[in-house]
């Protein structure tokens, strides 16, 4: 224990009002400031060390489930028959669209009553119609239908999705493409 009653008593002369704070003409109370806002920036970088390495943690846990879950699952599909494989390949292959399409049927499901439910079909089918009318145009610099085109099979998967948040998308169609 002797050295820390060394350290202890260095501290403490150096903290005095009569220490090198006061000395060199600053204020102990502009210093003390300064000390507590360095003690509150290291105590917040520590929380987030801690914060990050909890979380590493459980990124690294869920790897390794997600590695013994797909290792599981090749498994099973080895173990089915041909037509139970040709199901599983028909519902991922479905699955895009079914979600598009609940997308859209929320979107519409939100509307009060049938007059709010027409004019947003209505205000949509514009939009829509619009922002072909300009890709067939060209009306987005370089960017065309012959753009779009080899792209088609994707964005028809994904249209209902895409018809019911038109509204928003229009103005960064540009960007999109």
């Amino acid at each position: 224990g002797g050295g820390s009653s060394s350290r202890s008593s260095s501290s403490s002369s150096s903290a005095s009002p009569a220490g090198g704070a006061a000395a060199a003409g600053v204020p102990a109370t502009a210093k003390a400031g300064e000390d507590a806002g360095e003690v509150a920036e290291v105590e917040r970088r520590r929380a987030q060390v801690l914060r990050d390495t909890e979380v590493l943690r459980q990124v690294d846990a869920l790897q390794l489930r997600i590695e013994a879950h797909s290792k599981q699952l090749a498994r099973l599909h080895r173990e089915l028959s041909w037509d139970a494989r040709l199901r599983v390949a028909a519902r991922q292959l479905t699955r895009p669209v079914r979600t598009s399409v609940g997308v859209l049927t929320r979107r519409l499901g939100r509307k009060r009553d049938l007059e709010e439910l027409w004019t947003f079909l209505a205000g949509q089918t514009l939009i829509s119609a619009r922002v072909i009318a300009d890709l067939l145009m060209g009306n987005y610099g370089k960017s065309g239908l012959l753009d779009v085109l080899p792209h088609s099979p994707l964005l028809a998967v994904h249209a209902p999705a895409i018809y019911a948040h038109i509204d928003k998308l229009q103005a960064h169609v540009p960007e999109i493409l």
